[in-house]
């Protein structure tokens, strides 16, 4: 149960305190308050739920994309047979993630793919079975 604590002095002026329920750090200031449920969390603690819950970053928290190496794009387009690897497609071809980046997708020939443009956008940061997208095998 988060309680607003007493006040504190801060730049001259007295302020209030609550304590996050998750972390119990007191804090004057960067904690969301839900009144109707009296719950408190402080930013670091609310990004981490924000996170945990939705899997997707707070806007302006994103990480930076790990660029896709000249090399290892090559690679995998030559192993899929410059085909998109959903429809088959040979020309615009990209790198898609088959794990998403955004869901713990690492950047390796094991989680890339050939894809043609138009199927990458259409699979978005999802898996391809939630985009309803049938992936082909893979040769090796």
């Amino acid at each position: 149960m988060s309680l607003m604590k007493e006040k504190m002095f801060l730049c001259g002026d007295y302020v209030n305190a609550y304590q996050c329920d998750q972390c119990e750090e007191e804090r004057c200031c960067s904690f969301q308050h839900w009144a109707d449920k009296n719950f408190t969390l402080c930013s670091k603690c609310l990004e981490a739920a924000y996170k945990e819950l939705f899997q997707i970053p707070l806007p302006g928290t994103s990480k930076k994309k790990k660029k896709i190496s000249v090399r290892l794009r090559l690679a995998i387009f030559k192993r899929d047979s410059y085909k998109c690897k959903y429809c088959g497609y040979g020309e615009d071809l990209e790198a898609d993630h088959v794990v998403p980046e955004s869901r713990g997708g690492e950047t390796s020939i094991d989680n890339l793919v050939t894809a043609c443009k138009v199927c990458n956008q259409k699979k978005g940061a999802r898996t391809p079975e939630e985009a309803n997208m049938k992936l082909m095998p893979l040769s090796r």
